[in-house]
């Protein structure tokens, strides 16, 4: 996030240079398994109301995890 930053601000002229540009990231994730299916979506659909249905669909459009 530090050299997004940087690159943002060199690119704008406020910097020269990026120094934590090249840096390579620590880790590597795969988050595949905490998107929300239309089986999560159905399965939870019986335990709550209409009004909160709808609000879980709405938050899934914008990047609802599955823990959330």
């Amino acid at each position: 996030m530090l050299s997004t930053l940087l690159s943002w601000a060199v690119v704008r002229g406020r910097l020269t240079i990026n120094v934590a540009q090249g840096i390579p990231l620590l880790y590597r994730t795969n988050r595949a398994d905490a998107i929300w299916t239309e089986a999560d979506f159905t399965a939870i659909k019986s335990h709550c109301s209409k009004e909160l249905d709808w609000a879980i669909r709405l938050a899934s459009l914008t990047g609802l995890r599955l823990g959330d």
